[in-house]
């Protein structure tokens, strides 16, 4: 069973890259603020330069004059464009460790309770009488395990309905369950995979 420090180190790993990549990318949205700011002086000035020159430049020169306008206003509404992208690639990056963070705190609270529910079962046990006998069930050391509890198959278990899920298959107490759920189920860890990704999509 994870500790608190696995994923602690876990998060960490993925924040640690964090800040480089967005130094990187407000650095690249400064030269650009640069690059708009050049080339509507730029725009400007030509504007300034038609205006006073209308009434003397000839049909080819004003269509000359008006074509590099433009293309200096494409530019840097294109620059403009890209700086917003970049902004969304920043916000989108801040979400995603937010929700892995909250994938790996979920995580860690369901594991938190599989021990209590462990260390109650063996209180009980500890408690029972001399008049109770508890038979040990001989363990096949080659058994798979389930569960995040890391135990064999015994009792009531829930399989997650997510095919890539890497624990498959649950004990109800390990998990909360009383009964089969109904329709679809997916475990915590699989529960914060759906949400991270339909976050992504939007």
């Amino acid at each position: 069973m994870a500790s608190s420090e696995f994923y602690l180190d876990q998060f960490l790993k993925g924040v640690n890259s964090l800040p480089n990549e967005l130094t990187g990318t407000l650095e690249q949205m400064t030269l650009l603020d640069g690059s708009i700011e050049l080339e509507k002086q730029q725009a400007e000035r030509i504007v300034t330069q038609f205006e006073m020159m209308s009434d003397r430049l000839t049909k080819n020169e004003k269509n000359d004059r008006e074509k590099i306008i433009f293309e200096k206003m494409e530019k840097a509404a294109g620059n403009q464009d890209q700086k917003i992208e970049m902004a969304e690639t920043i916000n989108q990056k801040i979400n995603e460790q937010i929700a892995q963070l909250d994938c790996f705190l979920a995580q860690y609270e369901n594991e938190l309770s599989v021990m209590d529910a462990l260390e109650i079962g063996g209180s009980r046990r500890s408690q029972l009488t001399s008049n109770q006998k508890v038979t040990d069930m001989p363990v096949d050391p080659n058994e798979p395990t389930y569960c995040f509890c890391n135990r064999v198959a015994f009792g009531d278990m829930v399989g997650c309905d997510n095919p890539n899920c890497l624990i498959d298959w649950f004990h109800f107490d390990c998990v909360g369950l009383k009964r089969k759920p109904v329709g679809d189920w997916f475990c915590e860890t699989c529960k914060c995979e759906r949400k991270k990704k339909i976050k992504n999509k939007f």
